[in-house]
């Protein structure tokens, strides 16, 4: 199936919402994380990111039990340094598992400095996009992430005037918000809804 069909899908189910229902405790702390990322992406020391990487699990459902090495640290300092280039990423796929050995984490820690680049990765959204709900290989493979950050930078390229679904403005009325993560948040709540409905 054509990955745009995803996408199109979850802007259509979120479209037809009445209210973004289980997302609105989000937007603070969302914000404190990006205000966070942007400070830890100026100075992008083994510590900071540490500390990005604490916070950024403090914002899910799972414990960070896997802390990264100081080798694993420089060689993500080194790639915040550099602008965090995506083809530096696709080169060195294992930097998507700098921590807690997961390309779910990573990817926040990544979207919290690259807001514009670099999108959240879940499970909800792997669901959307076809991968089973106990597919943990599939969530946690960095070519999956590769390839959904790619087609979800594409489509934004190829839509250039793509307005995110109102009920999606309105949470973040008033914020400055990337048009990249509007979109990951209508995939993540069309994969939750998947998810509850094959329960």
């Amino acid at each position: 199936m054509d990955p745009e069909v995803h996408i199109l899908a979850a802007i259509d189910y979120v479209e037809h919402l009445q209210e973004l229902e289980g997302i609105q405790q989000y937007r603070e702390t969302y914000l404190a994380l990006l205000a966070l990322g942007a400070t830890v992406a100026g100075n992008p020391t083994s510590l900071n990111l540490l500390t990005l990487g604490l916070a950024s699990y403090g914002w899910m459902p799972t414990i960070f039990k896997n802390v990264p090495n100081q080798q694993q640290l420089v060689a993500f300092s080194n790639l915040v340094q550099a602008g965090a280039p995506p083809e530096e990423v696709e080169n060195s796929p294992s930097i998507l598992k700098t921590f807690n050995n997961s390309v779910v984490g990573t990817s926040k820690v990544l979207h919290f400095m690259f807001p514009n680049t670099y999108p959240i990765w879940d499970s909800n959204i792997a669901i959307a996009f076809g991968f089973g709900a106990n597919n943990h290989h599939a969530f946690n493979n960095p070519s999956n992430y590769i390839q959904f950050k790619n087609m979800l930078n594409a489509y934004l390229v190829n839509n250039a005037h793509f307005q995110a679904p109102q009920l999606v403005n309105e949470h973040f009325e008033g914020v400055e918000v990337t048009q990249l993560r509007k979109l990951e948040i209508c995939l993540f709540l069309y994969g939750k809804s998947i998810r509850l409905a094959e329960n």
